[in-house]
């Protein structure tokens, strides 16, 4: 069997310092809902220790994971994901958390826990999974228009995705995402970017966000992704 590396509660405290050190006062813990749909909690950063080790609660309700009468989940950070990042007011903590219930368990709708543990069978039988995923998006004008009548690996003037797709790419590399190609697909406003080869579970988590900074940076430039 495999035995993927844990990060070490020293490691961990070296975190927590490098948020001192770097005068960050937040840490965006994120995670997602069955969907795939991204969320975060915003947190005190020098609380980060202390919630790697026991999480926090949030309500499960309004996610779509929990009636209101038994609402309570509890975000467990993943310390394996700690990352800073430079916002436009100032620099943030940031990194993936998994969902447990009240047994303090890992919650059974919790998309990075079902991920976790199909990587763990894999190790056992001493594999280690990995994967590449494609994003494929089409950006409108805000009058519902298409952004372009560009076709497959066409480059500008028809196609007008090419600084989009630049400013994308920079964006993730500086959030840790591997974009790998970038080109105009086949249909009108239709654009991909390919991420690279990489285990599993980085390239869910990679995927996952790097559809939020699609449709971030869309909102930015006045489109619609």
């Amino acid at each position: 069997p495999i035995v993927p590396k844990q990060v070490t509660a020293e490691e961990v405290a070296q975190q927590q310092k490098l948020l001192k050190d770097e005068n960050i006062p937040y840490f965006q813990f994120h995670f997602s809902n069955y969907t795939g749909r991204m969320h975060c909690m915003e947190e005190a950063a020098d609380l980060y220790q202390n919630f790697s080790k026991s999480g926090f609660g949030v309500d499960g309700s309004s996610i779509g994971f929990l009636s209101i009468t038994a609402s309570d989940l509890t975000v467990m950070p993943d310390p394996a994901t700690f990352r800073i990042g430079n916002g436009p007011d100032g620099k943030f903590g940031y990194g993936w958390s998994f969902l447990h219930g009240l047994d303090n368990q890992p919650h059974p709708l919790c998309v990075r826990s079902a991920m976790r543990r199909v990587v763990e069978k894999a190790n056992r039988m001493g594999f280690v999974p990995e994967m590449f995923g494609e994003l494929e998006f089409y950006l409108f004008n805000r009058d519902g228009s298409y952004m372009d009548t560009a076709s497959y690996t066409s480059l500008p003037p028809e196609d007008k995705g090419l600084i989009y797709r630049h400013r994308l790419g920079r964006m993730m590399l500086e959030a840790g995402v591997q974009p790998k190609r970038l080109h105009h697909e086949c249909g009108p406003g239709q654009n991909e970017i390919e991420l690279k080869f990489q285990p599993a579970m980085k390239n869910a988590d990679d995927m996952l966000r790097g559809m939020w900074l699609a449709k971030l940076l869309a909102d930015e430039m006045n489109l619609v992704c």
